[in-house]
């Protein structure tokens, strides 16, 4: 289906309110956000990376003006280079969109998140020893958060793709019904 670019532009502004909203909607919840899903999504509805790449960085630019800070500069540019693996998985979904793919790519990104973030926690303050021990025990310490972040994966990317499914198939419906089917002669 070719997509416009005021489609594209709806899309883009509807992640990003929802990735925003999202991210305030369940603060009392750790790491309980829809960011890794609509980075997930943006990197497969959007034909340009450069765009997928914008839509969750928008949505952490934009609710990080209200939302705490970060403990050290290191630990923000963490935590957005691993949204933006999420992004990267396109060419896993784009490829052939199965369920297999889908839930590899829904997993991945949380544990990616969890990797990534501790590890930079674990650098950038002084909270943790600086030996494997330290990091080991930054990670033990991080493990009940994960759970959240792999819900929020897997809830959300199945409401957004499921969305789009949905929405394409009443699109194709409806194309289909447009288009009248010659008559047989007699």
């Amino acid at each position: 289906m070719k997509k416009t670019a005021v489609q594209e532009f709806v899309v883009f502004a509807l992640l990003v309110a929802c990735g925003v909203a999202g991210r305030f909607a369940f603060l009392d919840t750790p790491n309980f956000t829809p960011t890794g899903a609509i980075a997930l999504f943006a990197g497969f509805y959007f034909s340009q990376v450069a765009v997928a790449a914008m839509a969750p960085l928008a949505v952490l630019i934009l609710s990080n003006l209200w939302l705490p800070m970060y403990n050290h500069p290191g630990e923000m540019v963490a935590v957005y280079a691993a949204f933006l693996l999420a992004v990267g998985l396109r060419w896993v979904l784009r490829g052939r969109f199965s369920a297999p793919r889908f839930a590899f790519c829904v997993v991945v990104p949380s544990i990616a998140f969890f990797l990534i973030s501790n590890f930079a926690v674990w650098a950038c303050n002084d909270w943790y020893a600086p030996t494997w021990a330290g990091l080991g025990e930054c990670y033990l310490s991080a493990a009940p958060f994960y759970r959240y972040m792999l819900a929020a994966d897997v809830l959300f990317s199945t409401l957004l793709f499921g969305v789009y499914g949905v929405a394409l198939s009443l699109t194709t419906r409806r194309r289909l019904a447009e288009v009248r089917v010659p008559r047989e002669r007699r």
